[in-house]
């Protein structure tokens, strides 16, 4: 989720869906993902279980925006066929007891032209599945 200075929050989610194995035939597209000019990148299309994805997160709006930090997660799937889950949860990171003050105030925020990268681990459990990060 992302939130404008006195405005409503922005959600935003990734769209790219990246493979549960890595390949070693080459080097694949950076994928990347737009939505309300936020700009999300993983760094490679294509990881192994148990692998890190790095994220880069730009800001490509002429206002400040803010991400928040309580509720980015990975999540995957078994199939192609299956739905990625897009339940926004605050209290993953942010406690259960989390409010709304404590979730702006976990927020980070992203000046017009910035960007910054996070990491994500996925998960082991996925063979050849199918990931994708809820920003």
């Amino acid at each position: 989720m992302f939130r404008t200075p006195g405005a409503r929050f922005v959600p935003v989610a990734t769209l790219l869906v990246i493979a549960g194995c890595e390949s070693s035939t080459g080097a694949r597209s950076r994928p990347c993902a737009t939505m309300d000019v936020i700009e999300i990148c993983a760094d490679r299309s294509q990881y192994r279980p148990g692998a890190v994805i790095s994220l880069t997160i730009a800001n490509r709006r002429t206002a400040t925006v803010y991400k928040d930090s309580c509720s980015t997660e990975v999540v995957g799937k078994m199939s192609r066929a299956a739905s990625f889950e897009e339940d926004y949860d605050p209290t993953l990171f942010c406690g259960e007891d989390v409010t709304p003050a404590d979730i702006a105030a976990a927020m980070v925020e992203l000046a017009p032209g910035v960007s910054i990268v996070e990491t994500y681990p996925i998960g082991r459990f996925a063979f050849q599945g199918f990931y994708r990060v809820n920003v």
